[in-house]
């Protein structure tokens, strides 16, 4: 695919898709930093710190970063939206804002 051949249109659609494609890896390695925290692997992977090993690794910010290792201890008691947070099936910020009001046993 040469994509100075490509209309507008199919130019358009090919940002969309990809978009879609990098929201959707962001959010399920957003999923993976509480775990690589437990278990300390940007250290054993020579990293500084989770922030730098996030930042490398997902391009993510050290506020996106804080805010889902902060969303992830608060959902310790909460598996059902623990268990999206990990998947990526929603974002960090959706699963925040269930997250103030959703109580144990829901």
């Amino acid at each position: 695919m040469n994509i100075r051949t490509l209309t507008d249109a199919e130019l358009y659609k090919k940002c969309q898709e990809y978009g879609e494609a990098a929201r959707i890896w962001r959010r399920k390695f957003a999923g993976l930093l509480p775990e690589v925290m437990r278990r300390r692997l940007y250290k054993r992977k020579e990293f500084v710190s989770i922030h730098e090993f996030a930042a490398k690794l997902g391009g993510m910010s050290r506020e996106a970063v804080d805010k889902v290792l902060r969303l992830a201890e608060r959902l310790k008691d909460k598996p059902a939206l623990y268990a999206q947070l990990e998947s990526g099936s929603q974002g960090w910020s959706k699963i925040e804002t269930v997250a103030h009001i959703a109580s144990k046993e829901d």
